[in-house]
């Protein structure tokens, strides 16, 4: 018996009666012949490629240009009886041309009769195939590249440390102190999020914090690298506590303000304010925090607008296209998003973060 039945043994022809409904709903189109290569089936999606005037019992290569092109193989495949793929093959419809992958598969009928099943992929779906196996690579690939860098960032992460440690001893000044201090809570921040990229599956650290210690991290952070730069603060007293992983709330505002000053800006503003029946993601929330980081620098290129969350997008020649990407992505892990807008010609990067998700 040439190859196993794809049919039970209780089940008729499929070309017969309603047991071809199902193959109809099949969205990949199957061509069944016998082993003269006559027509015994069609499902739907194939009389769409090769004409719904198909009739049974015509020869495979009457099925216009696709079925010339399908011939020599097709009578291959049932004399070798054997599976073969073909790798674009030619429809023509009009002025349309479309490309498939066709696998010939022989098999026995329901009453062991050899046939031959034809499946005919689009191309765009083995496209659609590839790229997810690159994307798949690429992360793994990503991933190794992380954890490889993770491990030669943190090796000099104690010295930094305690260099920090030994000048804030001889400093009297508490300006000044004030900035070892800085160091010193960058680099043990560095150390958690370097140990988190070597431990894949380590949870996040999720306390009860207020977000204004966030900002104010923040502030601290931006201040110190770009002294010229005016920051201005309107903070909600009222704001209650959210539940998050603080460092990572820190990153995230931190690359939204690093943003808005490498494209220009020299004023910002970190402002906090409760929001009532905010909707995003399909879901209505009843209150969320939203804290705002303003800028007066020249606003997102038009162009680019709605894509300016996804990564590698930029608006500067010289940007890496991550910043934004990965503090969206800090937003979403919090249940909450990061809005793009606009107001009196100032630039506005808002972060939606709902209570009900931090209780």
């Amino acid at each position: 018996m040439p190859g196993a039945s794809i049919y039970a043994e209780s089940q008729p022809d499929p070309v017969k009666g309603r047991e071809a409904v199902g193959l109809d709903q099949l969205s990949i189109p199957l061509v069944v012949t016998d082993d003269q290569l006559k027509l015994l089936y069609l499902n739907g999606p194939a009389r769409e490629i090769v004409g719904f005037g198909r009739e049974q019992g015509c020869h495979i290569s009457e099925m216009g240009a696709l079925g010339q092109a399908l011939t020599a193989t097709a009578e291959k495949a049932v004399s070798q009886q054997k599976s073969i793929t073909e790798r674009s093959a030619a429809s023509v419809q009009g002025d349309r041309q479309d490309y498939f992958d066709a696998i010939f598969s022989p098999f026995s009928g329901p009453d062991n009769e050899l046939r031959l099943l034809i499946e005919l992929i689009p191309i765009s779906f083995r496209w659609q195939m590839d790229q997810s196996q690159k994307e798949i690579w690429q992360h793994a690939a990503r991933e190794r590249l992380a954890r490889g860098l993770a491990h030669e960032i943190k090796n000099p992460m104690g010295g930094l440390r305690g260099a920090a440690q030994l000048l804030q001893r001889s400093l009297d000044d508490p300006e000044l102190r004030e900035y070892t201090d800085v160091i010193i809570s960058e680099v043990d921040r560095l150390v958690r999020l370097v140990d988190r990229l070597q431990s894949q599956n380590s949870p996040s650290d999720h306390r009860e914090f207020n977000a204004h210690r966030a900002l104010e991290r923040v502030r601290q952070l931006i201040v110190a690298q770009y002294p010229n730069l005016s920051l201005k603060r309107d903070y909600d007293p009222s704001l209650p506590q959210v539940r998050g992983d603080l460092d990572r709330l820190v990153q995230g505002i931190l690359n939204l303000a690093i943003n808005a000053v490498q494209a220009g800006a020299t004023k910002l503003e970190f402002r906090t304010r409760i929001k009532r029946g905010v909707t995003f993601g399909d879901v209505s929330h009843r209150s969320v925090i939203a804290i705002e980081v303003v800028d007066n620098g020249p606003g997102v290129p038009e162009e680019i607008s709605e894509l300016v969350f996804y990564p590698l997008i930029s608006g500067r020649s010289n940007g890496s296209g991550m910043g934004l990407a990965i503090a969206q992505s800090i937003a979403i892990e919090h249940g909450g998003v990061i809005r793009l807008g606009r107001e009196n010609g100032f630039t506005v990067f808002e972060w939606l973060l709902p209570l009900e998700h931090s209780a």
